[in-house]
């Protein structure tokens, strides 16, 4: 199981849909964020980074879709994965 995931997908389940600017801002809810997340990489904290990351791998999963730039949609397999994740 992937914790930041799990995180991302229970943000985005919120609402049916998140930008980034609110899986930044409600990250911390999920995730315990420690000094080396806010370390600034090209102008950003890595945690930013890290959770774009995990955004692309759950668009190849299938788990999530974009909907507008930076916005994201949850799928049904995005439900079933939080779901099976408890």
């Amino acid at each position: 199981m992937n914790t930041w995931e799990i995180a991302i997908l229970k943000i985005i389940s919120g609402r049916g849909k998140a930008s980034l600017k609110e899986l930044y801002e409600k990250i911390n809810q999920h995730i315990e964020l420690n000094e080396n997340h806010f370390v600034e990489k090209y102008g950003v904290p890595t945690y930013h980074h890290q959770i774009r990351a995990h955004i692309s791998d759950l668009q190849d999963k299938g788990h999530v879709k974009n909907v507008k730039r930076g916005i994201y949609a949850i799928t049904e397999e995005g439900i079933t994965r939080i779901k099976f994740s408890n």
